[in-house]
């Protein structure tokens, strides 16, 4: 067992939500006890101490929408052409780059993604993959990766129609079969039957989805551009949102991600659903496709979490960015509650995923934890921790990062990763691609 203490406690838990000189005791992969320093000390003389020094220390973080494939996008080339809308940038850009992956590129990009991701305190990561041209097996490759960071991941594969049955057909096989896998089997990983959009999809797609995916959820792009909307008005004459409703895809176990463009009884759709909408807001903002009506969504009961949709791999900016986002136009602001309960979102739906109590320091949990050296220049305490972590500790890396009772980022270093190898592999990896993009 290990005992810390001497820490300020966020702990994510809203009956004790922060403990000053808090304490905790971590046995195997999980948090044994919580309390002050003094008690768990007298408690605890014989065990291994951890003395974190005032550290600010906080569950794992969790990423509810990532595209950890698009890691070599990263400062490629421009497209010569610039695109002139959403459709556009798919079509210049994201469909070219995940066209042109290799199992090779999928497993390097996954790598990097999750090495800064750990380092900015994610723990665990929802994943939606694309890769046209080496779908078997990708969703292993990327599993591969977080097993060698260390993390935890809920992972699906884009099933489309845009490039053709043959392609379709062998996306809902590497869901169907990653789905058969993993899911039950570990608390570190699991799968859902990743869809891309109401746009790419038939209804003969969706029902084919639908008979492979035996009660797990989808993970499903939905009115991220006004697009998609309208071409589900004008093709089947409803809402995206209803659309999916009326085929059974939108359950409490499914990811409707975006949910920029919706139009009424679309939110009381999704309440009634229990369906998971992730917000991403800078990657709507650098899309130019408007911003998503959280405000009123979560005024409305439906469930709402964060993800970054590869934007960054910081979830505390994109909080920080969120709270800024939204203004008296969209019935906002949100505020650092907002937010808090939003996070909180993201761990509750992982921790239904994984099977595990996440995004929580409390006894029975397990022990994904960050220890931060914030040095304050104003006081921490019970009232004003939350805004601390989105507006001061956004900007810090995380000294150590533990999952499961062990380290996976010490000293502000990854444990158990050659960095700079993998980053130099990345490098060159990146390079041929865009090269063969362009």
């Amino acid at each position: 067992m290990i005992l810390i203490t001497n820490a300020a406690l966020i702990t994510g838990d809203s009956l004790n939500p922060f403990i000053p000189d808090g304490a905790m005791v971590i046995e195997g992969a999980k948090i044994k006890e919580v309390g002050k320093t003094a008690e768990l000390i007298e408690k605890y003389k014989e065990n291994e101490v951890l003395d974190a020094k005032g550290a600010v220390v906080t569950p794992g973080l969790v990423n509810a929408h990532m595209h950890l494939y698009s890691s070599f996008a990263r400062g490629m080339p421009y497209p010569k052409e610039a695109p002139e809308n959403f459709v556009e940038i798919l079509e210049k850009v994201w469909w070219k780059l995940d066209k042109a992956l290799t199992p090779d590129d999928v497993y390097l990009s996954a790598m990097v993604g999750l090495m800064e991701s750990a380092k900015w305190g994610v723990t665990t990561v929802i994943d939606h993959h694309s890769s046209p041209n080496a779908i078997s097996g990708s969703l292993n490759l990327i599993s591969d990766a977080l097993k060698e960071v260390g993390m935890r991941g809920v992972l699906c594969y884009e099933v489309s129609d845009r490039d053709g049955d043959t392609s379709r057909e062998a996306g809902i096989k590497e869901n169907a079969d990653f789905i058969s896998s993993v899911n039950g089997k570990s608390d570190d990983l699991a799968g859902l039957f990743g869809l891309h959009a109401s746009f790419t999809l038939s209804d003969k797609s969706l029902d084919s989805a639908l008979e492979a995916n035996s009660g797990n959820g989808f993970h499903i792009h939905v009115g991220e551009d006004r697009f998609d909307l309208e071409d589900s008005i004008r093709k089947y004459n409803v809402g995206v949102v209803q659309r999916l409703s009326e085929k059974g895809l939108l359950s409490e176990k499914s990811i409707a991600a975006h949910c920029v463009y919706l139009v009424d009884g679309d939110v009381e759709l999704l309440k009634k659903s229990g369906a998971l909408v992730t917000h991403q807001p800078q990657s709507n903002a650098n899309n130019g496709v408007g911003r998503a009506g959280v405000p009123d969504l979560l005024k409305n009961g439906v469930r709402i979490a964060l993800g970054t949709d590869s934007y960054t791999n910081n979830i505390l900016e994109e909080a920080h960015f969120a709270l800024l986002n939204h203004d008296k136009q969209n019935n906002g602001p949100l505020n650092v509650d907002d937010l808090r309960m939003i996070l909180s979102e993201n761990a509750c739906a992982v921790s239904g995923y994984l099977g595990v109590k996440l995004g929580i320091i409390k006894a029975g949990a397990e022990a994904d934890i960050l220890m931060y050296d914030y040095d304050s220049p104003t006081p921490v305490n019970s009232e004003n921790a939350y805004a601390h972590l989105f507006y001061g500790l956004r900007g810090e890396h995380p000294r150590n990062v533990m999952i499961k009772g062990e380290f996976i980022v010490k000293d502000y270093n990854l444990v158990s990763i050659n960095e700079e190898e993998i980053l130099e592999k990345s490098r060159r990896a990146s390079k041929e691609l865009w090269e063969r993009i362009n």
